[in-house]
């Protein structure tokens, strides 16, 4: 008898734990609880379409070789091309674009289409003295 009560005192202590996580922390990380400006945005490159997705509306997973070659991309809803990336905003005049580096690899360049500017490099971590 005595065993069974503790049993049912550690599954109560269990459900009541469960119950303040979810709570405290609102239970998951789905796409729904993702605030919009946290949200990537995705652009197809295939010249004939240029349709603009968030990401909630693409399946990611579903990826072939982009046209170019090398490259893998996520198959655009729009024109069913294997054309479709991660946009970026410039910080000139905050246009989203896909850098030409994204699909092209170092033939591409990383400026934007409509001003020219190109992102500043990340800062560089300094390196640790032995």
């Amino acid at each position: 008898m005595k065993a069974g009560k503790a049993v049912g005192i550690v599954a109560l202590v269990a459900v009541i734990v469960a119950a303040a996580y979810f709570a405290l922390f609102g239970g998951g990380g789905g796409a729904g609880n993702v605030p919009p400006e946290k949200t990537r945005s995705f652009l197809c490159v295939n010249p004939a379409c240029g349709k603009a997705f968030a990401e909630d509306e693409l399946n990611l997973d579903d990826a072939g070789p982009h046209p170019t070659g090398g490259v893998m991309a996520p198959k655009c809803p729009a024109c069913g091309q294997f054309t479709i990336f991660a946009t970026r905003k410039c910080p000139k005049c905050g246009e989203a674009y896909v850098p030409t580096q994204a699909y092209l690899g170092p033939k591409g360049d990383l400026k934007c289409p409509k001003c020219g500017a190109v992102p500043a490099a990340p800062p560089r971590r300094a390196r640790r003295k032995r």
